[in-house]
């Protein structure tokens, strides 16, 4: 690589570096909440996250898919099954046609899966819009799971 830069020209390298700048910079910075938000999601603790949430529907802004499902994944470690369905009804408030997409929908069940609601997590699965069906996922018509939580073919 650095056999790279010996061979450019000094000036083209420096206006290389320069436009990498500035397109590093280039992009306007994200809301200080979303940026908070998305903070506390990776980080923790799990109540400021949540109490957030109104925040951002009163601000009129949207958390990215990543930072939900990490929220998603916070709750499982450190919160209660209403601490989940909070996020989830969050969720469907913001995306009523489609919970928030496949990535979100799929962090909620499996959410509920772990909370042991699978009632619940049958429930939102079968409202997922799209699904797949290639091997090693799941399909509604393929698996069923029971109040037992065994599958049946």
């Amino acid at each position: 690589m650095n056999s790279l830069f010996k061979r450019l020209p000094r000036n083209r390298l420096a206006a290389t570096r320069r436009s990498s700048r500035r397109c590093l910079h280039a992009h306007s910075h994200p809301h200080p909440l979303l940026a908070t938000f998305s903070r506390l999601c990776a980080e923790g603790p799990l109540r400021p996250a949540l109490a957030l949430l109104p925040d951002l529907a009163a601000a009129g802004l949207r958390a990215d898919p990543v930072s939900l499902c990490r929220l998603v994944k916070l709750c499982v470690r450190q919160g209660t099954a209403n601490d989940g369905r909070l996020i989830h009804r969050h969720v469907a408030h913001e995306a009523p046609h489609g919970v928030g997409g496949l990535f979100v929908s799929n962090s909620l069940v499996s959410m509920y899966a772990k909370f042991g609601l699978l009632d619940d997590a049958l429930r939102l699965f079968d409202e997922i819009p799209r699904r797949t069906s290639s091997p090693g996922r799941l399909s509604s018509r393929r698996w069923r799971i029971p109040k037992g939580g065994r599958r049946k073919r």
